[in-house]
């Protein structure tokens, strides 16, 4: 499955390489939206709060531009805190497993989660799609593209189960993290 030859350790390192910038791309990808959210809705409100306490009124889409975003913000958090394996695992029983059956709970799981979430994420897209028609009230938005946030989100995570999947395939350590500290180029304080 790892491989003892040279040639099938060069393509797990080449495939634990793909899977690290896979991670950090979904953490980071995920991170920024996430951040660029919370940084646009704390504005808004903020701004609001302020005019409203000054002049008596407020941005008109003080309420509905946070409501539109949130989304965004939520799943871009779930996808990042997934791609650092920020995640909860109940593993009490399979660790408890001889290595062999750890791996073969561990693929069965993962090609379930993955398959799971790409049919989700299908799913996901056609209900966004029945929003396409509508529009938010004070922006005059297409409400669909709040909604695009979760079927993008399940990609997402598909595509983070299908790197788990290959790596538990392929017999790769757990990942440490975003940022190991046996990570070249990546300083980690101590």
């Amino acid at each position: 499955m790892g491989g003892s030859t040279p040639a099938a350790a060069g393509r797990s390192s080449h495939a634990a390489r793909g899977i690290g910038v896979l991670d950090r791309t979904l953490a980071l990808g995920a991170g920024a939206v996430a951040v660029l959210c919370l940084v646009v809705i704390g504005s808004t409100l903020l701004v609001s709060v302020v005019l409203r306490y000054v002049s008596g009124s407020s941005l008109p889409f003080a309420t509905e531009l946070p409501t539109y975003l949130f989304p965004w913000l939520v799943c871009a958090g779930i996808v990042a805190a997934a791609a650092v394996g920020g995640h909860l695992a109940v593993d009490y029983f399979v660790e408890r497993m001889p290595t062999p059956a750890q791996r073969v709970v561990r693929v069965l799981g993962w090609t379930v989660i993955a398959v799971t979430l790409a049919y989700t994420a299908y799913q996901a897209q056609v209900l966004a799609g029945s929003y396409a028609g509508q529009r938010t009230p004070i922006l005059g938005w297409p409400a669909m593209y709040s909604y695009l946030s979760y079927p993008l989100a399940l990609v997402a995570l598909a595509l983070n189960a299908l790197g788990r999947l290959l790596a538990t395939v392929l017999g790769l350590p757990k990942p440490a993290g975003l940022f190991a500290e046996d990570d070249p180029g990546v300083e980690v304080a101590a």
